[in-house]
């Protein structure tokens, strides 16, 4: 609801609050073997090396991280901006393609089913009451928090030609 947030807030409150958000997300994501590849509005996108071995346990990681750091900041936020921000995320696991882009101005661009379908399993957990969706390639992968995983079956995805199985997994407070 961050559109509701920036109404209520204004465009510098709500700025100061995505960047507080964005600086306190980088600290689970990078402990958890990632990378923020780009931030995007009020949300960014993470990444981690499969082939290095990161699995669903690194997201499973960094989103219980990460819920517990803005908890923690609870006090904080509310005391700033009089809201504390809640988040859902999005897990696709798959090959990327990495290119440069831009004459003027570069940049590094990731391409592929994988960067989409990851989009579209944020968009589903707002559509379905949960904190993140993965999809089976990430399911499969976690370990630990197994027992925590929620099977909604396979879904048609926009954009995408074949359906992607979905699981729901909430943060760990409410496992």
């Amino acid at each position: 609801n961050s559109s509701k947030l920036v109404e209520n807030l204004g465009p510098e409150s709500s700025n100061l609050l995505f960047g507080k958000f964005m600086f306190d997300a980088s600290g689970p994501i990078v402990e958890s073997g990632g990378e923020i590849y780009r931030y995007q509005g009020d949300g960014f996108v993470a990444t981690w090396d499969c082939d290095a071995g990161a699995t669903g346990d690194n997201v499973v990681e960094a989103m219980d991280a990460l819920y517990a750091v803005v908890e923690r900041e609870r006090p904080v936020y509310e005391e700033k901006f009089g809201v504390c921000p809640d988040f859902r995320a999005g897990a696709h696991a798959g090959e990327i393609i990495t290119c440069e882009e831009g004459d003027i101005r570069r940049n590094i661009a990731f391409y592929g089913d994988t960067i989409n379908i990851a989009a579209r399993m944020e968009t589903k957990a707002k559509e379905l009451g949960m904190d993140c969706i993965v999809t089976s390639e990430v399911a499969e992968s976690i370990r630990g928090a197994g027992h925590r995983l929620k099977k909604f079956g396979a879904e048609q995805v926009r954009g995408i030609d074949r359906e992607v199985k979905l699981y729901g997994l909430n943060r760990l407070s409410d496992a």
